[in-house]
């Protein structure tokens, strides 16, 4: 008898259609074919190979438990933050979603400023800012030369060595 009363009541109706409609456009927005990315841009890339840096951006993200490369949930600035630490060619990196499929990716490059020779003789290009960026066989003559010291420091690409105000 208990249940024959929930079901005539309207509010347990609304709460079922409710229920129903949240489910539906939960799909959509997850897992509709329409809005799952499909195509990814590069745009600014001189040095890096565009497949490069697609194939290293991890589309797939979960929301509440399900995972998905909808559109919706792709979160821009972790695409972003993944690209220039597993690229320290890469200066600056901005990601914008353009519906209903596609991630546009335009990137800035680290323009060579100078060379930095570590004690060991390693050179390595640097930028303006004083990051280095590229390991070299053999440094160009015609660019500023700049040496220091590091002692039982180890160098990594993408490492600010040297102060931008001592540039």
């Amino acid at each position: 008898m208990g249940r024959k009363k929930l079901i005539k009541r309207p509010l347990f109706w609304v709460i079922l259609i409710f229920v129903f409609l949240m489910g539906v456009i939960l799909y959509f927005v997850l897992f509709f074919p329409k809005f799952l990315v499909s195509n990814i841009e590069v745009y600014g890339n001189e040095k890096l190979k565009s497949e490069d840096i697609i194939n290293t951006i991890d589309i797939k993200r979960e929301f509440i438990g399900i995972s998905s490369n909808s559109i919706f949930i792709t979160n821009t600035d972790a695409i972003e933050k993944d690209i220039k630490s597993k690229f320290p060619l890469i200066e600056s990196a901005d990601v914008q979603k353009k519906f209903p499929d596609t991630i546009i990716l335009t990137v800035t490059e680290r323009k060579q400023f100078a060379v930095f020779c570590s004690q060991d003789d390693r050179c390595f290009a640097i930028d303006e800012n004083g990051i280095i960026f590229e390991e070299l066989k053999s440094p160009p003559q015609d660019l500023i030369l700049l040496k220091k010291d590091l002692i039982s420091e180890e160098i990594f690409l993408g490492q600010g060595v040297i102060e931008k105000s001592m540039i």
